[in-house]
């Protein structure tokens, strides 16, 4: 009689303790915040590396088509609420004009004014870069 107390004590505790937590969110509930027409509008900033430094000035239109400072992209949001992109960036080095290709991955502030994260261009100097762009 004693162990049947301990156990249907015991399962008491545990039916208590399971019935205080909270159901976790199915993963496949989009976590967006952000719509495309958020990201309308002139963006200005940087993005670099340990040896470069470039100041850009983008225009993006409601379509998400990235243009200016050699810029020529076009930019999504995924269902994680982050900014993706690819397309091209062209720069001058050792007097010569390259054109390689980009791709981004950024994340909006809560105020929708300010844009982090990183550019990734198969250039050798220029892998790896973080983008730091705010809303003009």
């Amino acid at each position: 009689m004693r162990k049947w107390m301990c156990f249907s004590l015991c399962f008491f505790i545990l039916f208590l303790v399971s019935c205080g937590k909270k159901t976790p969110t199915s993963p496949d509930s989009p976590t967006v915040t952000y719509a495309l027409s958020d990201l309308v509008g002139n963006w200005t900033g940087t993005v670099k590396n340990s040896s470069n430094t470039i100041t850009l000035n983008l225009n993006v239109d409601s379509a998400g088509k990235v243009t200016g400072s050699g810029v020529s992209s076009t930019w999504t949001i995924d269902s994680t609420g982050k900014v993706k992109g690819g397309g091209s960036f062209s720069f001058t080095g050792g007097g010569y004009l390259t054109v390689a290709s980009a791709g981004w991955s950024l994340q909006m502030d809560s105020a929708k004014k300010k844009l982090t994260g990183t550019l990734d261009v198969s250039y050798s100097t220029l892998h790896n870069m973080t983008a730091d762009l705010s809303k003009k």
